[in-house]
């Protein structure tokens, strides 16, 4: 899923977890992975600022991050499940 706003946008933790990965995207923004067990994996990409660090633990609804306002700016979220990437809102409600 993609999110676009004219303003900045904050980006929250969807569940508890510990966040396994923060790198570059390819579009050269910055990406962070949280794992939330069970081989559930959330990803929030697009971002220009993480407030987080890999290997912290966040809780569901915790800000981890933000996306700059401005045209072509997006948060990118997706959901893994096993490998597989899934249809985030069969898991949330948006």
């Amino acid at each position: 899923m993609e999110f676009h706003s004219d303003k900045e946008i904050q980006v929250y933790a969807a569940a508890g977890g510990t966040v396994s990965d923060i790198g570059i995207d390819a579009e050269g923004n910055k990406y962070i992975k949280i794992y939330h067990g069970n081989d559930m994996t959330s990803l929030y990409g697009g971002c220009a600022t993480t407030y987080v660090q890999p290997l912290e633990k966040v809780k569901r609804g915790q800000i981890v991050g933000s996306v700059i306002a401005g045209e072509g700016q997006k948060l990118r979220f997706e959901i893994w499940n096993d490998g597989k990437l899934m249809d985030p809102s069969d898991y949330i409600t948006f």
